[in-house]
């Protein structure tokens, strides 16, 4: 059964799924779901306006261990919730893990 974010997700995005390549909103408007749900469960949240910079930065700190490619595809959800809510400004965006032969001032995410 479908949670109230994942409702007011889905309702926001109703018209962000009529138009373009359908298969790649759809997952993306799924991966949207799954991950507001994970934040709406973790944050105690009954709103996506709840739904800020600390929330988004605790997804990628719990979920760390995902690949890179499959953070940039969270983070590209998150910029379509940013602009479905009309926020200025952008999203946090996951930034490079440290690879061993990175240099040792190669930021990684932030503690939250």
């Amino acid at each position: 059964m479908p949670t109230l974010v994942e409702k007011q997700i889905r309702a926001l995005a109703d018209n962000y799924l009529r138009h373009g390549g359908k298969q790649s909103r759809r997952k993306r408007v799924d991966r949207l779901c799954l991950a507001c749900g994970w934040i709406a469960q973790k944050f105690k949240i009954n709103d996506i306006h709840q739904i800020g910079r600390k929330q988004v930065w605790g997804f990628y700190q719990e979920n760390a261990h995902l690949k890179q490619k499959t953070l940039a595809e969270y983070g590209y959800a998150f910029h379509l919730l940013w602009e479905m809510l009309g926020r200025t400004g952008e999203p946090p965006f996951p930034q490079t893990k440290k690879s061993p032969t990175a240099a040792p001032n190669e930021t990684q995410l932030p503690k939250v």
